[in-house]
């Protein structure tokens, strides 16, 4: 076993947190050689997108990450790296800077944040930073890797999406069935969060 701590990082928007979020972070758990898994919302999207705020979103995935038990976290670190758009690499640079004694580092993403990896900010850089744990949704089309050779999801999860949940509130005052954890359910109608927000 390696003395220094195995992490892997859960980047995303999160607005709002789903169960196949929860499914993500669980899989991960399960089956992955890990100490720990920090779930990490983006403070600020990076392409202008407007999300709930950084508050709000902490506190969901912590209403849906509670049952998971210690060895799960939602990560405040984007807050503190000036408030503004910060990239993957940053984070990561900042964490490592952080907790020298952190020795292996994996960062999970869905299949279509993955298909982008060339627009990522330093990718040759981050890519020699980090091991990538894939997770696929039904109805994504496949990835390939730089040789052209499909690459294989860890596993695969149903075709959910903060997307369309955000879209049915608006449109409909309520988001489908089943799709969000029960109690960030309840806070979205409690705080009346994606209503009169088009999208």
């Amino acid at each position: 076993m390696a003395d220094g701590k195995r992490v892997a990082l859960y980047g995303g928007s999160f607005d709002p947190p789903h169960v196949c979020h929860v499914l993500v972070a669980t899989w991960v758990l399960c089956r992955e050689p890990i100490d720990e898994l920090r779930v990490v919302p983006v403070y600020k999207h990076a392409f202008g997108k407007q999300l709930a705020s950084f508050e709000q979103r902490c506190h969901m995935l912590g209403l849906a990450l509670a049952h998971l038990g210690p060895r799960v976290s939602v990560s405040r670190v984007e807050a503190t790296l000036g408030g503004g758009t910060n990239y993957t690499i940053d984070t990561v640079r900042a964490l490592k800077r952080a907790e020298p004694d952190i020795e292996q580092l994996w960062f999970v993403c869905g299949t279509d944040v993955y298909a982008d990896r060339r627009k990522w900010k330093e990718w040759d850089a981050l890519e020699s930073l980090l091991d990538f744990i894939v997770i696929g949704r039904d109805g994504q089309p496949p990835v390939v890797d730089d040789d052209g050779t499909p690459i294989t999801p860890r596993t695969n999860l149903p075709e959910i999406s903060s997307s369309a949940i955000r879209s049915a509130i608006s449109n409909h005052g309520a988001p489908p069935t089943g799709w969000l954890p029960r109690d960030v359910r309840r806070f979205i109608a409690q705080e009346r969060l994606y209503r009169d927000r088009p999208r």
